[in-house]
């Protein structure tokens, strides 16, 4: 049976208090503990399955097409309707069926058998569409998450302790608060998700609001000949509910001309790539966001600053770079706590390369893998919210030495045009030369203005997994339109996502081992 956890579960960043909200755990293929789903299984033991065909009490012939609907939680979802083909009758009449009590709907049909198989697209109100553009076997298991709403997020707060003292008097302390990077929250990966769109005030020459997971230590300082005084010791965050990751805190000092700066600018990016982080912590376990939780987190694990060179080239111009530093507590690919971060704008490459100074963890254990992603992006389009189009380029890679080499990515998806119908996706080829994507994905999200989170709610609409060659789609139709109508007391937009993804090492449609050798991503956002 493959087993097929909605894709929709793939597309990118972290939860309610980023910029781009909610997408932390939305590509999460973690069978049976993520709401948000998608991995494939291995055919089942050739016995059991014989012995079933075998059964006399069975009493039925085999389906040529089975597939199995379950919720997050993987119990079986009955009532979901299920459409192999492109619509009602088409290939077959009786192409549509309502999964019964154990979550199953079965199809026989003699244009099933001998050919490539046509799509496979599950629905049931209430949760997201999921299709499966070109299934590579009869019997699918498929998990398809709840629509979240406003309410399906928790704060997280605390205290970041432990700053280490002898911090020289020109500097300020500063230390920010984030979840672990899950695989899959690099493919939409936002230069911006370090900074939390919930923010809080303080006074600084003024009020002003900081990100709410931006962490001031106590203490005096001079500006000048002015002297100030900052405290904003804890961190709050709403998170995404059923989030499971890694909790961590950085902990450094950025100039302080550049950090009053920062602040009152609004740039705390800005102040991010400017400063020198020293130490970090992150929780012994991951925490499962639930309900509100509080805790504190201990810098207690130092860095050390510019001990890994990420060096890239072949890089398109006028175009800015990301690069940070990762390690991966769990040793599984599981989540990857961020230790340093660093941007360079377009004006500092030279001859499309650049090289990236990272800081690493200064006493690793033996067995602790280090990452750097990188990504390229379009400065105009992530300073801008509302810009029509999104796109980034990225690519991760385990580091065995001390510098991480990057000399290719995916072709970005930069150009794309969407039919009147909303139902026709036409984008370039992520091909590139032998770089061939295992997956692309095209989502359809809907993005509208949440007043708790201060941020925007995310619901995917609508999920698609297609082969890496793929330069369309053409949704399948259910009988209704793809699109609601808009909020517009909430100001709801739609977007669609094209994202092209490539492994190291990927097993065909084999999406959870497909993220977990994450290697370059190429995806384009654009408004309706």
């Amino acid at each position: 049976m493959l087993r097929i956890f909605s894709a929709m579960a793939l597309a990118a960043a972290l939860a309610p208090s980023f910029a781009h909200a909610g997408l932390a755990d939305e590509y999460g293929f973690q069978a049976k503990t993520n709401t948000h789903a998608a991995a494939v299984r291995a055919p089942e033991n050739f016995w059991s399955r014989l012995g079933s065909l075998l059964d006399p009490s069975s009493g039925q012939e085999a389906a040529d097409v089975s597939v199995k609907v379950v919720d997050a939680a993987g119990n079986p979802l009955a009532g979901a309707t299920v459409l192999v083909g492109s619509g009602r009758g088409t290939p077959f009449a009786g192409n549509e069926a309502q999964t019964n009590a154990s979550g199953v709907a079965s199809f026989s049909d003699a244009s099933l058998r001998g050919g490539q198989l046509p799509s496979v697209t599950v629905s049931k109100e209430g949760y997201s569409n999921f299709t499966l553009a070109a299934p590579t076997a009869g019997e699918l298991e498929i998990t398809l998450p709840k629509y979240s709403n406003d309410a399906d997020f928790a704060f997280l707060e605390g205290e970041v302790k432990g700053f280490p003292p002898g911090y020289p008097s020109n500097v300020l302390e500063l230390g920010f608060f984030v979840p672990a990077f899950r695989p899959e929250s690099l493919l939409n990966f936002d230069p911006q998700q370090f900074v939390s769109s919930y923010t809080t005030t303080i006074n600084v020459f003024g009020e002003r609001e900081v990100p709410g997971n931006v962490v001031l230590p106590t203490q005096r300082k001079r500006y000048g000949f002015i002297p100030i005084s900052l405290s904003k010791p804890e961190f709050i965050m709403p998170l995404n509910l059923g989030l499971k990751a890694h909790m961590t805190a950085l902990a450094g000092a950025v100039p302080i001309g550049d950090a009053i700066g920062a602040i009152k600018n609004d740039d705390f990016l800005g102040a991010i790539n400017l400063a020198s982080f020293t130490h970090v912590a992150w929780t012994n376990e991951q925490v499962e966001v639930t309900g509100p939780q509080r805790f504190d987190l201990t810098v207690n694990q130092e860095i050390a600053p510019k001990a890994l060179k990420a060096k890239l080239s072949g890089l398109p111009g006028k175009l800015d770079v990301v690069a940070v530093s990762l390690t991966d507590p769990s040793r599984e690919k599981s989540d990857f706590v961020a230790l340093d971060v660093k941007a360079v704008k377009a004006e500092g490459v030279q001859n499309g390369a650049t090289t990236v100074d990272l800081g690493t963890l200064k006493n690793r254990r033996d067995g602790d893998a280090l990452y750097v992603f990188s990504g390229i992006f379009d400065r105009a389009e992530f300073t801008n919210k509302d810009a029509t189009k999104r796109w980034i380029v990225g690519s991760l890679a385990d580091v065995k030495g001390s510098d991480a080499t990057f000399a290719q990515f995916l072709s970005p998806v930069r150009a794309g045009t969407v039919a009147n119908a909303n139902r026709d996706f036409k984008f370039p080829s992520a091909v590139n030369g032998a770089l061939v994507p295992d997956l692309v994905l095209v989502n359809i999200v809907s993005e509208k203005k949440n007043a708790e989170t201060r941020g925007l709610s995310r619901k995917v609409i609508w999920s698609a997994v297609l082969p890496g060659s793929a330069s369309e789609m053409k949704l399948p139709d259910l009988g209704r339109p793809v699109l609601p109508a808009p909020d517009q007391s909430r100001e709801e937009s739609f977007r669609w996502e094209v994202i092209a993804v490539k492994a190291s090492s990927a097993k065909g449609a084999d999406i959870q081992s497909t993220l977990r050798n994450l290697q370059h991503v190429s995806s384009l956002s654009q408004k309706f």
